[in-house]
């Protein structure tokens, strides 16, 4: 379906106000482009209207269609369950009964909308062309917020026993809590594929991994292909070789994992430009060399995507702990174990679920000056 722009604005204007208010927001742009964000995720009135009637916190079908008015109870399922397919909505399951809540933006909308027409390149290319803006703006008051919706958690073979690894931080714990599983095609690596020059660490595409609702529901829509655990293990192994970074939602049960790499994750792009990255992260682990085993081979350096290690006048490598954002890549590869994780000195605890993490954003939740504010004091930060 190509993004049809012929549409009543002020409805979608009055969209974006509501989705501005929940917990990651949704930027107005001078260009407009956030309408055709919009129209390409709510595709008609009923549904822009259902919408603004709607919470970041799941509720019955009943209770948002007594908040509407004048509305039939039909036409409020079928508005759901077409904003369900295109990534408007999340639907779960609670106590035997349907509950459904808005998708921020990114991860959520995005992700649905065009792993949901990827067949349609024409649609695709609509939003891509039309939406640079939109993006940058977003992904700037993503970094203002409180919490990221994701953190960085190191891969397994960087790990041993004595570092006393919380089970958020496990990713075969994780993976073993979860009782459905799916893989999806990462969104990042095939806008890479088809619009620029492919990505450097690995051809593969299906990388990203959902468990449990949002397996559920990206099965469902038919983005997203499912897969035994046996089979999500293997994928993380996968991607452990192929040196990606991983990336969970910023939860201690999260609900989906991505493992990105800094040429095509715009999260991680953005990450490697800045002086410190590690001032931007959440994570628990820095890496360490030690200089009397290590030989200089330079494998490390190939591995890291924060440019944080290179080889030094001794010849050998160095790390820039301000660079480092503890993904553990360098460790498994390094041919003298000169390379290995410590703990920082205080602990990052991520919110228990989702439901917390959202309303963490909404009660630290900042407007324009206080959003301005932490950008400069990021700039700032970046000087240093």
């Amino acid at each position: 379906m190509i993004l049809v722009v012929a549409r009543n604005d002020a409805a979608y204007d009055a969209l974006q106000k509501h989705l501005d208010k929940m917990p990651l927001g949704f930027p107005r742009t001078r260009s407009g482009s956030y309408r055709n964000v919009l129209k390409f995720i709510f595709r008609n009135e009923d549904e822009v209207r259902v919408a603004i009637h709607m919470s970041y916190k799941p509720e019955s079908i009943k209770t948002i269609h007594e908040r509407i008015g004048g509305m039939s109870l039909e036409t409020v399922q079928s508005a759901l369950e077409s904003m369900e397919r295109h990534g408007g909505v999340m639907k779960i399951e609670r106590d035997g009964e349907p509950r459904y809540y808005l998708h921020p933006f990114l991860p959520g909308m995005l992700e649905y909308g065009i792993l949901g027409e990827y067949r349609d390149k024409g649609s695709i290319a609509t939003l891509h062309d039309n939406t640079d803006d939109f993006m940058f703006k977003y992904v700037i008051d993503m970094f203002c917020a409180e919490r990221r919706p994701f953190r960085e958690i190191p891969i397994e073979a960087s790990l041993t026993p004595e570092h006393g690894v919380a089970t958020y931080d496990e990713l075969y714990h994780i993976i073993n809590s979860c009782t459905k599983f799916g893989v999806l095609h990462c969104m990042c690596r095939l806008g890479s594929k088809l619009y620029h020059d492919g990505c450097k660490k690995t051809d593969r595409l299906e990388s990203c991994m959902v468990f449990n609702d949002y397996a559920a529901s990206t099965i469902k829509v038919g983005i997203a292909r499912e897969i035994t655990k046996e089979q999500a293990m293997e994928i993380a192994r996968k991607n452990e070789m192929d040196g990606l970074v991983l990336q969970p939602e910023n939860t201690q049960n999260p609900g989906w994992m991505c493992s990105c790499c800094s040429c095509c994750c715009g999260f991680l792009h953005m990450l490697k430009s800045v002086p410190r990255p590690a001032d931007f992260v959440h994570g628990n682990f820095h890496a360490t060399i030690d200089s009397a085993s290590c030989i200089g081979c330079g494998t490390c350096v190939k591995r890291c995507q924060m440019d944080a290690i290179t080889i030094g006048d001794g010849k050998k490598a160095q790390i820039n702990e301000a660079r480092c954002i503890g993904c553990g890549l360098c460790v498994p590869t390094c041919k003298k174990k000169a390379a290995r994780l410590v703990r920082n000195a205080a602990d990052y605890i991520p919110p228990v679920n989702l439901d917390a993490y959202k309303d963490l954003l909404m009660e630290k939740k900042k407007g324009r000056l206080g959003r301005a504010g932490v950008l400069l004091k990021m700039l700032l930060k970046m000087k240093q």
